[in-house]
């Protein structure tokens, strides 16, 4: 098991109320960087063509050869930085890792907050700047999506030229859909997980906590079944409760429903891997998901379901084994 739930934790200046809300941001994010600097990542910008700095992260393993490069791609309404623990596990199996904060979130959406006037609606409205977070804003989803293929191409060349590992978790997994579908050469092979087959109708679009619902609850318990890693999340001033349309907008929100198509390429090895328990994406929708792949013609295709887990399988209980089992598919792809 993880003995720390996989997440930055800072807590915001006890003064903050008097404080100007933008140097309470750029403290935060001044605090976030330090954090991934301290895990041994290094901190890369790259500007889009709607003039937006998208952060991305490099962790480089100490063996003597890498064995290839592994791309994480996070969720919604979260970051990079909780994903610290993983990126560890991998570079001590000898991988570098990529990861990028999405639009909206982590050090890209912090950054982008403090290029917006205070009496902007968005922040006006807040009585806290960060609680702006997770508004995807200019170039919506078309430019995260261009921003983490942007990254899979710096991890190209990190590898030498070799393709990466895509990794993509929840929101993650289904940006993962879409580059498959649009780029699949660009990768060696892709993991799923807290993923979904990504139709109305499949997927859960939110209230993903109603199972747990009770007096007393926190509102996370379906994240995972250890109250710690909801306790973080919440505590976590880079992390928000956005749900896809509030983060989207109405017609990005339909464009992230996305299916398997003929495009992909037949070879690439695919895994998704999903807590049985998880509200995003139910066995039945997982079950959905492989056989569209297979459907269109991929011919390695892996399922793996864990009873009793729920929606971040590697920060459950027995997450760790999670993490092994994860590194180890990827180790047979490399």
């Amino acid at each position: 098991m993880i003995s720390q739930p996989i997440c930055f934790r800072s807590a915001q200046n006890s003064d903050a109320a008097t404080v100007n809300l933008m140097t309470a941001t750029a403290q935060v994010l001044e605090q976030y960087l330090d954090h991934l600097r301290r895990s041994g990542a290094e901190v890369h910008t790259m500007i889009d063509r709607w003039g937006v700095a998208n952060y991305h992260y490099v962790w480089r393993t100490e063996s003597e050869r890498s064995r290839g490069v592994v791309q994480l791609v996070h969720g919604i309404g979260e970051h990079a930085g909780r994903y610290i623990a993983i990126a560890g596990r991998l570079t001590a199996a000898g991988c570098d890792v990529v990861a990028d904060d999405h639009r909206g979130h982590g050090a890209t959406g912090a950054a982008a907050l403090l290029d917006v006037p205070e009496d902007d609606p968005a922040v006006a409205a807040q009585t806290d700047t960060l609680r702006a977070m997770g508004r995807l804003r200019k170039g919506g989803l078309e430019a995260t999506i261009l921003a983490v293929l942007a990254v899979s191409r710096a991890a190209a060349e990190l590898g030498d030229g070799r393709p990466p590992v895509i990794f993509g978790h929840s929101w993650g997994s289904f940006i993962t859909q879409h580059l498959l579908n649009i780029r699949s050469q660009t990768y060696s092979a892709a993991v799923l997980t807290g993923t979904a087959y990504c139709q109305p109708g499949w997927v859960t679009p939110s209230r993903f906590n109603r199972r747990w619902d009770a007096p007393g609850a926190s509102g996370y318990e379906w994240l995972s079944s250890r109250p710690e890693v909801g306790r973080a999340f919440a505590a976590d001033p880079l992390t928000t409760d956005r749900t896809v349309l509030s983060s989207h907008g109405f017609w990005d929100a339909l464009r992230l429903f996305t299916r398997p198509t003929p495009r992909i390429r037949s070879d690439i090895p695919l895994l998704i891997a999903n807590g049985a328990d998880d509200p995003v994406g139910s066995p039945k929708s997982v079950e959905r998901l492989a056989q569209a792949y297979r459907d269109v013609g991929l011919q390695h295709v892996d399922v793996r379901l864990y009873e009793g887990m729920r929606h971040e399988i590697f920060n459950e209980v027995d997450g760790d084994q999670v993490i092994s089992d994860i590194i180890a598919w990827i180790e047979q792809q490399l």
